[in-house]
Order: structure tokens, then C-alpha cells, then sequence
């Protein structure tokens, strides 16, 4: 037993008091003989036998009420077992963890979980003493890499407190517990507390405990762990889990179609929820939702598009009790102008392709493709890095290859077709160089129309051609005569668009490096098919430097992870991103690699703009874990396996809210206290002496009678 105000024992000194008193009350009685009542001195002697022991009762209650009274106000307790030995002066390391996710933001009838972390957080350190070492956590901030955690002051963590506000991010319990872990390990106090604070979400633990780390060397049997389970809401919680931005070919004017998948999380069905579609801010569709109670959903969405470059695109649904998961963030691209090099050895050679992409919407628009043509003689002269999208006839006629490798390896865009004059071996020699495979002969021949193949299958999901035909019109295509073309089979990395009936391709896709090279293996020209004269042609041509031009944007991410993409272009300026509350932070070209850019983590959802120098080149879409839709509650049970399983040797104790984390604190740290047993033991002493004493005045009475 130890005594939390031990000065106050000084006061037993006053227990001596009723004795005091008592010897000094003694005397000895006047003795008056009655001859005539000689049979009352029994009766006397009977009486003074209760007196004398009622006062030594008397004497006994009250000295024991001085006693228990002083040793109530020394809050006498009983130490833990585990602490025993350590001595009252041990100091302690506090880790204080705040739970910051997303789902924190959920309100009750006592406020919003986060509200209540902060508030019970404050009360725990504030029962923290000179000396010990504190540390303050959040969720957001942990991973399993980190490494750097240092001390706060008590004043400085009770600031923090004040600041912390619900973030976009998250995060498990094995990245709390292994950063907790790392701290565990550097201290050398030997009591160590740590409190979580966190609305105790399922999602939170693995299904799979048997993958769990072990934390035992940490984690001592001078460890004590207590979580904090906040927020008892039962939550009506309709979720955006996923978006897939299904068009791959962006045109103003035209409908780009959504797919997204919703999840009811309650168990109240959804009846006509209110959705909203946004491109930069500006809504362009709206549907009501119909979704039963605990099941998942897909719908579709389309919106016109009205505006060039890079847009924002957000679906939003309508409140419920969990705000975080009603957004899904996306974006795409819309050219305005793409700057195509047409490089061949005879202009006739790209005449077709070129009458196609000069074309217009209409009469008072301009040509979507601003086109620059050259000659294979003097490729070498252009910079190919200063267009999005190469056209090549003819590569074997380049005298050096190299800067067309890289402009592919390095995320590059071209089309590369034969010449009419091209020979199978050096077209086959230059698209090898390229990366392609080579050639496996010829078909047919340009200089005979009697034989010839045809079109076997089209490829009607390739962004190409999606959407361009109905089911209807896709049976009634008619396939072009093809008189010669050059035999190819795709690599791993490619597929056919088109093939022939030869089984060989007459369009492949292949994906070079960082970029996308599209071979048509027939030249543009009506000696080696009738492909030009088809109303496919059109079509077909227009968007394959469509989609060639696609850098099939759409970055997108979860909030907290790790951002690094590959740049559709080499940056060169100044990199800075634009948040979506307008904050700029500027990069150095310390977060550049070779192919990649670092940016780090990014707290909050939403899209973020990249710019180089005042330029905008990406955005980057930040979304929520659709893990934190999950409200529900872990099973108290998972927790304790998944303690006995990491550190089994420490104490770890699942509390509500409601318990009072002051009492139960102060009890767990110092032991149990006494002081109220002590208290009632002085009530109840004072009771009895009142009761005695009351008795043993009558006693007195009826003696001095009996002397008289």
C-alpha cells in the first residue's frame, strides 16, 4: 500500500487525543454505605463492569474514527502488480495516438467523434507529470516507414490537440502499432502508457490475423494499452466506392460516359438519392438513385463535354451521415489543338490521312490537328518532342532513327505506316529499330487487283471504334479490298486492332517505353487497298490520331499514398501543384527521377493541378479509401487476438467513451484507491460511538442515584 498525500499522515498524531481525554477522566468514586441496601452493591458493581467497557469501546471507535479519517485524506492505494517495486517517483512514457481518418467526421448527439478524441485527450494528458515523455500521434501521420517521432512538451501537445482537424487519409491499426513499436523502443522508462483514441472501425484490423507482425520485444509487460472506443452512431451511409471514366476519346461537344459504383452501408434502402456530375465545377447531369440497404450497385453516367485541356470532374451524392465518401473525384483531357508532324518520303504518301485531319467541326471552326509536314530528308531537323503526335510513312527512309526512339520511349505519340514504294525488308529493318517486331513477308501484291484479303475482325472495343457504330451498323461494314500488305504479328506489350484474314494485322497497337506506337501494315494508297474509297476510313483515321494524342490521363489516387506518376512529357520549367483550396507549393527537380515524379503525400481529396512553370500539364484526382465507408464496429474480441498475437506480454484494455479516463487512470497508474473505504469505515465508527455513548450516559446517571 502506498500513500498518494502521505504528509496528511501526520495527523494520526491526533488519534492520541481520546486517550488523552479518557486517562484523564479517570476517578475514583465517593463509596456512601446504606445499611438498609446492602442488596443494590451488586447491583452497582454490574453497572460499573458495562460502563468501564463501553468506555474502552468508546475509546476505541473514536480513536479508530481520528485514524481512518486521517487516512482517508492520504488516498491510500493499492499498486498494480505489474508496477510493483518501481517506486513512487517512476516516470512514465505517454504515447498518445488520435485517430484522424475520414470517419472520425461522423457526428453524434455529443459532437463529432474527432471533437470528442480531442476533448478526451486533453483530460488524459492532463494527469501526465514533470518528467514524463510524451509523444502525440495521429493516424494520418503513420505509416510504416516513419521513423522520425519526437518528444512534446505538455503545453506543446495540448496545442497540437487544438489544431488537429479530420484529414482525407487512411490509415490501419498495424501502422499504429508499428509506429507506436518504434517509440517502444528507443525509451528506456520502464512505465509505459498508450492510449488510442479512435471510433474503432472494423476496416481497421486484417480478416487475416495470421499475418500479423510480433511486437513482443516492444511491447513489455510494463506496457499498458488502453483504446478508446468513441461513437456508438447507428449511421444511414450511402458510399461513392469507385468511378471509371469509360471514353478514351475526348471531343468537345461530345458525351463522355461514367461508370460508378455505390455501396449502401445501412439498413435503410436508398430510394431516389440525388447525384450531381461536374466538369470544372459547372453541373451536367443529374439522376436519382435507387439502391437497397446493405448491397452494392453500378451506375452510369454521361456529361457533354464544353471546354478544352484538362477538367475537373467530380460526382457528388447527397449528404448523409458520413460527408467523406460522397465525392468521387476524376479528370480527362480535351485537345484543343494537336500538333501533328506528317513526315514522309512522297507527300501523296500521307494525301489521304492529310485531307482527313485538315478537316472541321463546321464551317466557322477551326481544324482540330494543326499539321506540319515534312520529308523524311529532313526529319532530323525537327524537334519531335514539340508535337503530340508523329505520322511517319516510310521510317526507313530517316537517316537517323534515334531522336524518333526516344520521342517514343519518352512517352511519344505516332502512326507509322508504309511508304507506297516501301520494301517489306528495310520497313521491317526500321520498325525493329523502333522496338516492333519485325515483318514475316508479304500478301498480295500492289501491281495485281484479281487477288487481294479483307478485314476478319474489328476490334468494336478499342476506344478507336467504341461508340462510333451501333451493333447494327458493326454487321454491316464493308471491308476494303487489301491488295499488299506486310505481314505482323503484335509483341506481348500489343495487340490487334484490326486483322486480316491472313490472321496478320493490318492495325496493331504497340506500347513502347512510355509511349504508343499504332502500325498500319498497308500503305495509304489505292494500289495497296481500297481503304480510302470506305466510309470506315474517315472515322478510323480521325480517331486513331485521336487516340494516338490520348495520354490517357486520369492520375488518380488515394489520399495519403504515395504520388508518383511517369510525366506524359518530359518537364523541364518549374513544377508546382495547385490544391484544391488554391494553396501552390513548388517542387525542385530533387523530386524528379529519370522516368518518374515524386510528389509525396497529399492529405486532403480532390484534384490537384500540376503546373510547369505557368503551364497546366496533368491533374491528379485524390479520393478517400473506400475502407472508411465501412462504419462499423470491430469486435472487441478480433482486438484482444490480435493483441495476443503481436505483444501478448503487455496489458491492453478496450474502454468506452463514457469511462471516466481520469478515475480510471489515476487507478491504473497508482493502484486502486482507499480513500473512500476509509472514509465510510470513519461514518461508521462515529455512528456506533454516538449510539454507545448515548447509553453510557444513562448508565451514569442511574449509579449516582444509587450512591446518593
Amino acid at each position: 500500500m502506498t500513500f498518494l498525500n502521505p504528509l496528511v499522515l501526520f495527523g494520526l498524531i491526533a488519534a492520541s487525543i481520546p486517550i488523552i481525554i479518557h486517562l484523564l477522566n479517570l476517578r475514583r468514586l465517593k463509596v456512601i454505605e446504606f445499611s438498609s441496601l446492602q442488596f443494590l452493591k451488586e447491583m452497582q458493581k454490574n453497572k460499573m463492569r458495562k460502563v468501564r467497557i463501553r468506555q474502552i469501546l468508546l475509546l476505541i471507535l473514536r480513536t479508530l474514527a481520528i485514524i481512518f479519517l486521517v487516512l482517508s485524506f492520504s488516498r491510500p492505494t493499492i499498486r498494480n502488480i505489474n508496477l510493483a517495486g518501481l517506486g513512487a517517483e517512476v516516470k512514465n512514457t505517454i504515447i498518445l495516438v488520435i485517430d484522424d481518418t475520414p470517419s472520425m467526421s461522423v457526428e453524434d448527439k455529443k459532437g463529432t467523434y474527432i471533437s470528442q478524441a480531442k476533448k478526451l485527450a486533453e483530460k488524459i494528458l492532463a494527469l501526465s507529470e514533470e518528467g514524463d515523455e510524451i509523444y502525440l500521434l495521429k493516424f494520418s501521420d503513420l505509416n510504416l516507414f516513419r521513423e522520425d517521432f519526437e518528444q512534446a512538451s505538455k503545453n506543446l501537445a495540448l496545442r497540437e490537440i487544438e489544431n488537429i482537424e479530420v484529414k482525407d487519409v487512411s490509415r490501419t491499426f498495424l501502422d499504429v502499432f508499428i509506429s507506436i513499436s518504434k517509440i517502444l523502443d528507443k525509451t528506456k522508462n520502464l512505465s509505459k502508457e498508450v492510449y488510442i483514441l479512435t471510433d474503432f472501425q472494423k476496416s481497421n484490423l486484417p480478416e487475416d490475423l495470421s499475418v500479423l507482425p510480433k511486437l513482443d520485444k516492444s511491447f513489455d509487460a510494463n506496457t499498458r494499452v488502453y483504446i478508446f472506443k468513441i461513437g456508438e452512431k447507428e449511421t444511414f451511409n450511402i458510399s461513392v466506392d469507385s468511378l471509371q471514366v469509360l471514353t478514351r476519346i475526348f471531343e468537345i461537344n461530345k458525351p463522355v460516359n461514367l461508370n460508378a459504383s455505390l455501396t449502401n452501408h445501412s439498413s435503410e434502402n436508398g430510394v431516389n438519392i440525388s447525384s450531381n456530375l461536374f466538369y470544372n465545377d459547372k453541373k451536367v447531369a443529374q439522376k436519382g438513385i435507387d439502391i437497397k440497404s446493405n448491397s452494392s450497385g453500378n451506375f452510369s453516367f454521361t456529361g457533354q463535354i464544353k471546354d478544352y485541356g484538362f477538367v475537373s470532374g467530380k460526382l457528388e451524392i447527397e449528404d448523409d451521415d458520413f460527408l467523406k465518401d460522397n465525392f468521387r473525384y476524376f479528370n480527362f483531357f480535351v485537345p484543343e489543338k494537336i500538333k501533328v508532324l506528317m513526315v514522309s518520303e512522297n507527300q501523296n504518301d500521307l494525301l489521304f490521312i492529310n485531307l482527313v485531319l485538315s478537316q472541321t467541326i463546321d464551317e466557322n471552326s477551326e481544324p482540330v490537328f494543326s499539321i506540319t509536314q515534312t520529308s523524311t530528308q529532313f526529319f532530323n531537323s525537327y524537334k519531335p518532342e514539340n508535337y503530340d503526335i508523329l505520322v511517319v510513312s516510310s521510317p526507313e527512309k530517316i537517316f537517323n532513327l534515334t531522336p524518333f526512339k526516344n520521342y517514343i520511349l519518352n512517352g511519344g505519340k505516332a502512326l507509322i505506316i508504309p511508304g507506297a514504294n516501301s520494301s517489306v525488308i528495310a520497313f521491317s529493318k526500321a520498325i525493329e529499330n523502333l522496338g516492333l517486331n519485325s515483318m514475316i513477308g508479304v500478301t498480295g501484291s500492289k501491281d495485281s487487283k484479281s487477288s487481294f484479303t479483307r478485314f476478319k475482325e474489328i476490334d468494336f472495343n478499342h476506344p478507336i471504334f467504341s461508340g462510333i457504330f451501333s451493333d447494327k451498323t458493326q454487321r454491316k461494314i464493308e471491308s476494303p479490298k487489301i491488295f499488299m500488305s506486310f505481314n505482323y504479328k503484335p509483341t506481348l506489350n500489343g495487340k490487334d486492332i484490326i486483322n486480316l484474314e491472313n490472321n496478320y494485322s493490318f492495325l496493331a497497337e504497340e506500347k513502347i517505353g512510355n509511349g504508343v506506337v499504332l502500325l498500319l501494315t498497308s500503305a495509304i494508297d489505292l494500289s495497296w487497298n481500297e481503304l480510302p474509297l470506305k466510309p470506315i476510313f474517315v472515322p478510323m483515321i480521325n480517331r486513331t490520331a485521336l487516340y494516338a494524342n490520348a495520354n490517357g490521363n486520369n492520375l488518380s489516387f488515394i489520399a495519403g499514398e504515395e504520388i508518383q506518376f511517369k510525366p506524359f512529357k518530359r518537364i523541364t520549367g518549374q513544377l508546382k501543384v495547385q490544391s484544391p483550396d488554391g494553396k501552390e507549393i513548388v517542387y525542385s527537380t530533387e523530386n524528379f527521377t529519370k522516368d518518374y515524379i515524386r510528389l509525396g503525400q497529399f492529405e486532403n481529396a480532390g484534384n490537384y493541378k500540376i503546373f510547369e512553370d505557368d503551364k497546366i500539364v496533368a491533374i491528379i484526382s485524390v479520393n478517400v479509401d473506400a475502407r472508411e465507408s465501412n462504419l462499423s464496429k470491430l469486435e472487441e474480441n478480433k482486438m484482444k487476438k490480435f493483441a495476443e498475437i503481436s505483444f501478448p506480454a503487455s496489458r491492453m484494455r478496450i474502454l468506452d467513451v463514457e469511462k471516466n479516463p481520469v478515475e480510471f487512470i489515476s487507478q491504473e497508474r497508482y493502484g486502486t484507491e482507499l480513500w473512500k473505504l476509509f472514509l465510510i469505515l470513519t461514518i461508521i465508527c462515529l455512528v456506533f460511538e454516538m449510539i454507545i455513548a448515548r447509553s453510557s450516559k444513562k448508565d451514569l446517571k442511574s449509579i449516582e442515584l444509587i450512591k446518593v
